[in-house]
């Protein structure tokens, strides 16, 4: 009798335990889930507000791009874009700390860690001087260039 009872109560441990971990392990899912939303609404902020303004320069300058004193820009687009650095850093719990052309810098500090998360501008975006474009957070440009003259046949051939 002693050994059933037991063997019951280690029983209904390993199932409390194990509801107690699903149930954890949803949270932690459930969190996870809000925290990449969180992010994507703030990615998409910043992407419309730097779309929306470099639009705007496009139509009256022509040759803008963002580089990293956004000097090619017209300064109403700067200070908007700037404005949104503060904003779009806290919507993630971070601080501001770094523009870097294609993507902001926040400090993210919790209970133990601090860690840098980049926040990537908008896709397609100018970045340089010869066609440039942002992509996932970095500044890629086009390089249609042949370097090298092609093999030529050989003679025998």
């Amino acid at each position: 009798m002693f050994n059933a009872v037991k063997i019951f109560t280690c029983k209904v441990a390993v199932i409390q335990m194990s509801v107690f971990m699903i149930i954890m392990g949803l949270a932690l899912l459930v969190h996870e889930q809000r925290v990449q939303d969180c992010r994507k609404h703030t990615q998409d902020q910043l992407r419309n507000t730097a779309n929306n303004c470099c639009h705007h320069v496009e139509s009256t300058c022509g040759n803008w791009y963002l580089d990293k004193n956004l000097s090619h820009m017209r300064e109403e687009c700067k200070t908007k874009l700037r404005s949104q650095f503060d904003t779009e850093c806290k919507r993630i719990g971070g601080e501001f700390k770094d523009f870097n052309v294609c993507h902001i810098q926040c400090q993210v500090t919790t209970e133990r860690f601090v860690k840098l998360q980049n926040v990537y501008l908008k896709n397609g975006l100018p970045c340089g001087p010869y066609g440039e474009k942002c992509l996932q957070g970095s500044c890629y440009g086009p390089c249609e260039v042949q370097f090298f003259n092609p093999p030529k046949p050989r003679s025998d051939e």
